[in-house]
C-alpha cells in the first residue's frame, strides 16, 4: 500500500480537523465545559516578604512572587449573592493557602505539608461563602513555597457550589474531552501491546508509545487541573503533572530507540535511555518518600525535558531523511511538530515567572502551546498507527494470497499436492484413517477427440464431485496431479458416507451432463489401522494399485 507522504499528511490533517470538530460538537451538545460564574472585583494585591518585612501594593502585570513572599489578594463579595449556595473558586500552585475574613478563617491548605517538607502541588481551591458575608471584603493569602519566581495569575470567581468541580474545564470542554479520549487511546495501545504484539521488542515498542502518549496527557491534565473533575484525590490531582513530567523521558527515549535506523543511533539512545530511566527511578523514590519539595527542582526537570525534546527533534529529522516507511515518516512529522510546541510551552512556563514582560512576550506566555502541540502530536501518532495497521492488514492479505496460490490448484480451486502432503504430515500412526485414490476415466480420449478444454472440464467435474462428497471435516482431499486425486478420511463414518455419495454423484452427473462422452471416475482405497507402521506414501501407492485393479476389472467387464 504505497501512499505518498504528502497525501498521508493531508489526510492526517483532515482527519485531525474532523476529529476536533466532532469532539467540539460533542462537548457542546453534552454541555461539558460550561459553568455559570460571576467575576469578583479584586480591590488590591499586596506583596509581603516575611524575611525583610517589606510590604508593597502590586500593580497589574507585577504579580511575580519569590520564595517566602506572601501574596494578599483582597476581593469584594457582591451585595446580592448571585446563587443560592455560593463558592469562591481560584487556582494556586505550591502555595500555603489561607482564606479569611476579619478573624474568621474560611479555608486553609498546605501548612502541614510545608512543615513536613512535602510538595503542595497544583491546587484547585473552592471555598464555601456563607450568605452573611455578602458585600464584605475577603482576603486570600498565598505563601510561596518554591525557590523560583511564581506568577500569581488566578482569577477570583463565584459559582454555584454544586458545580465547583467543573470549574477547571470552564470554556475548555473540547480540550478536556479530546485529551480524555487520547488517554483512553493510549491505554488501549498499551493493552494491545501487552496482549497482541509478538516478541519482546514489539511489546516494548507498543508499550513505550502508549506510555509516552499517556504521560503527555496526564501532564496536560495535571497542568490544567483537569483531574479535579474526575477525582477527589487532591494529592494525586495536585502532583500529577510532576509525576508525568518526571516519568516522561524514559518511555519517550525507549520509543525513539525502536524508531532508530542505525546501530550508532541506537547505542546513543540506549545510553540516553539508561540515564533518563535512572532519573525517573530517583524521581519515583523521592515521590514515595515525600520528603523533598519538588517545586525546588521543577525548573531543572523542565530544562531536562526541554533539552531531551531538542535532542530527539534533531534525531527525528536525521532519521526522517533515511526512512522510507511512510507511516514512520508521518509519526516523525508529528513528533517534530509536537516537540516544537512542547519547547514553546516550556519556554512559556519559564517566561511566566519573569517580571515586567514586554507586551509581545506577555501575549506569548498566554498561548496554550501544550494543547495544540500535544493534540497534533498524538493525533498524528494515532493516524500513523492506523496506517501501520492498515499496511499490516494489506501485507497479511498478500501473504494469504501467496499462500493460497502456493497451496491451491489453479485449475480446480481445491488443495494441490503440496497442500495435501503438508496435511499428511499431521497424521498420527496411532490413529485410524483411510486413504482414497481417484482417476478420471477417458481423459486422454477426450483430449484427443475434443481438445484440452473438454479434458479440463472433466478434471473440474471430478474435483467438484470429490469436494461435494465430503460431508464434514473428517479428513482432507486434493489434486495429486494430472487427472489423479487423493482423499484421506480420519473418521470411519465420513469414509462410508463419502463412498456412497461419490457413486450417487457420478450417476447424477451422467443424468444431467453436457460432457460429450459422459463422466466416470475410478477409485481405490486402503485402510490404516492404529499402530500400523506403513507410511502415508506407501498407503497412497496401495490405494493407487487398488484403483487401477478395479479400473481394469470394470473395463474388462464392459468389453465382455
Amino acid at each position: 500500500m504505497e501512499i505518498k507522504v504528502r497525501q498521508i499528511i493531508i489526510k492526517g490533517i483532515l482527519i485531525m480537523i474532523i476529529m476536533c470538530g466532532l469532539i467540539y460538537f460533542a462537548a457542546e451538545f453534552l454541555g461539558i465545559g460550561h459553568c455559570e460564574t460571576t467575576d469578583l472585583k479584586i480591590k488590591k494585591v499586596e506583596r509581603f516578604n516575611t524575611i525583610t518585612g517589606k510590604r508593597e501594593i502590586c500593580k497589574r502585570g507585577d504579580y511575580v512572587f519569590n520564595e517566602n513572599d506572601i501574596c494578599l489578594i483582597t476581593v469584594k463579595m457582591p451585595e446580592h449573592m448571585p446563587y443560592r449556595d455560593n463558592s469562591l473558586v481560584f487556582h494556586s500552585c505550591n502555595d500555603i493557602i489561607t482564606v479569611f475574613i476579619s478573624d474568621d478563617i474560611l479555608f486553609s491548605y498546605g501548612l502541614e505539608l510545608s512543615r513536613k517538607n512535602i510538595q503542595i502541588g497544583n491546587i484547585h481551591c473552592a471555598v464555601h461563602i456563607p450568605t452573611e458575608y455578602r458585600g464584605r471584603d475577603i482576603c486570600v493569602e498565598l505563601k510561596v513555597r518554591q525557590n523560583h519566581p511564581e506568577r500569581i495569575n488566578t482569577e477570583m470567581k463565584l459559582m454555584p457550589s454544586d458545580r465547583i468541580a467543573y470549574y477547571p474545564i470552564n470554556g475548555r470542554g473540547m480540550y478536556f474531552t479530546a485529551f480524555f479520549l487520547m488517554m483512553l487511546a493510549a491505554v488501549f495501545i498499551i493493552v494491545l501491546g501487552i496482549v497482541l504484539a509478538k516478541g519482546l521488542s514489539q511489546k516494548l515498542y507498543s508499550i513505550s508509545l502508549g506510555c509516552t502518549i499517556l504521560l503527555l496527557c496526564i501532564w496536560y491534565f495535571g497542568y490544567n487541573r483537569f483531574f479535579y473533575v474526575l477525582s477527589d484525590n487532591v494529592r494525586f490531582n495536585a502532583l500529577s503533572e510532576y509525576y508525568a513530567l518526571d516519568l516522561l523521558p524514559a518511555p519517550m527515549v525507549l520509543f525513539f530507540y525502536y524508531l532508530a535506523s542505525t546501530k550508532k543511533m541506537k547505542r546513543f539512545l540506549g545510553a540516553l535511555g539508561i540515564a533518563t530511566g535512572a532519573f525517573s527511578a530517583v524521581s519515583l523514590i523521592l515521590v514515595s518518600m515525600r520528603r523533598i519539595m519538588f517545586c525546588n527542582i521543577i525548573l531543572i526537570t523542565q530544562m531536562v525535558v526541554l533539552v531531551l525534546f531538542l535532542i530527539l527533534t534533531v534525531l527525528t529529522i536525521m532519521q526522517y531523511i533515511k526512512r522510507r516507511d511512510n507511516s514512520v515518516k508521518l509519526m516523525m512529522t508529528g513528533m517534530n511538530i509536537g516537540m516544537f510546541f512542547a519547547v514553546l510551552q516550556i519556554l512559556s512556563i519559564i517566561l511566566k515567572e519573569k517580571r515586567h514582560l514586554p507586551i509581545l512576550l506577555d501575549w506569548f506566555t498566554g498561548i496554550d502551546f501544550a494543547s495544540l502541540g500535544i493534540m497534533i502530536l498524538i493525533t498524528m501518532i494515532l493516524i500513523s498507527v492506523i496506517f501501520r495497521v492498515m499496511k499490516g492488514i494489506e501485507s497479511e492479505k498478500r501473504n494469504l494470497i501467496m499462500k493460497k496460490l502456493a497451496f491451491e490448484d489453479a485449475l480446480t480451486g481445491i488443495p494441490n499436492r503440496i497442500s495435501v502432503t503438508e496435511s499428511m504430515k499431521k497424521l498420527d500412526e496411532s490413529s485410524w484413517y483411510a486413504v482414497g485414490f481417484f482417476d478420471v476415466d477417458g481423459l486422454k480420449s477426450a483430449n484427443d477427440k475434443y481438445g484440452h478444454e473438454e479434458g479440463d472440464k472433466l478434471i473440474r467435474t471430478a474435483a467438484n464431485l470429490i469436494g461435494d462428497s465430503f460431508g464434514g471435516k473428517g479428513g482432507f482431499f486434493g489434486r495429486w496431479g494430472g487427472d489423479e486425486f487423493v482423499a484421506v478420511f480420519t473418521e470411519q463414518k465420513e469414509f462410508e458416507n463419502f463412498r456412497s455419495a461419490l457413486h450417487r454423484g457420478i450417476s447424477d452427473i451422467n443424468k444431467n451432463t453436457d460432457l460429450k462422452d459422459g463422466f466416470s471416475i475410478s477409485d481405490g482405497y486402503v485402510i490404516h489401522e492404529p499402530g500400523q507402521k506403513d507410511s502415508v506414501e506407501s498407503l497412497i501407492n496401495i490405494a493407487d494399485k487398488n484403483m487401477y485393479y478395479y479400473k481394469k476389472k470394470r473395463k474388462k467387464a464392459r468389453e465382455e
